[in-house]
């Protein structure tokens, strides 16, 4: 997949995420049903099994992961489902996550250099260098275990922004009187979304 495709995914999956909350709650209306049926049905075609089956160099942890899938009897449509569960995830969880953190560590300098030594030291006990243009870094899962400074910010700045989104919608149209005598008519399917803090 290339930089345009990716880039077009990307979009089609913003697009979904969008969607996802009214999903969870079943309160899409019969064209947002219409258009999350024709998103997943893309995302399984472009994750397909079968298409990265034939990447040049396809993600190890993905390989292993779809060779314990093969072995457990999971049909092949079953695992293009599960393809695109592990990119929702990834992309719905851990892109905010880490930008959280960065926005949190770029406002506290003593924090980032906290982080920046203890990663530094993990790296270089590693064997490996950290350097601008150098070769990408190995990263283990040995080598996180050893970053409780890390793990600390992380779970700080989830904290302080994870909340669950709460998704109300009218189910019937229905007049709303409020304490100073005004009215409001408020027609049914439409939606409130709230972050709780």
């Amino acid at each position: 997949m290339d930089r345009m495709q990716s880039d077009e995914l990307f979009k089609e999956f913003r697009k979904y995420d969008q969607y996802f909350p009214k999903l969870a709650y079943g309160v899409l209306t019969p064209r947002e049903r219409f258009e999350v049926k024709k998103l997943l049905r893309l995302f399984w075609k472009t994750l397909s099994l079968q298409l990265f089956k034939n990447k040049d160099n396809p993600s190890g942890w993905v390989l292993e992961q779809q060779q314990t899938r093969e072995k457990l009897g999971m049909k092949e449509f079953m695992q293009d489902r599960y393809m695109f569960l592990i990119l929702w995830a990834s992309q719905g969880n851990t892109g905010p996550a880490a930008f959280w953190l960065l926005i949190y560590l770029m406002n506290n300098p003593e924090a980032m250099a906290a982080v920046r030594r203890e990663v530094d030291r993990v790296v270089t006990e590693s064997g490996q260098e950290v350097r601008r243009g150098g070769p990408i870094i190995n990263l283990t899962y040995d080598m996180l275990k050893e970053t409780p400074i890390l793990d600390s910010a992380l779970e700080e700045t989830l904290r302080l922004t994870a909340a669950p989104v709460l998704t109300r919608a009218v189910m019937e149209n229905m007049n709303l009187k409020i304490s100073d005598g005004r009215a409001y008519q408020i027609r049914q399917g439409r939606h409130d979304h709230q972050r709780r803090a």
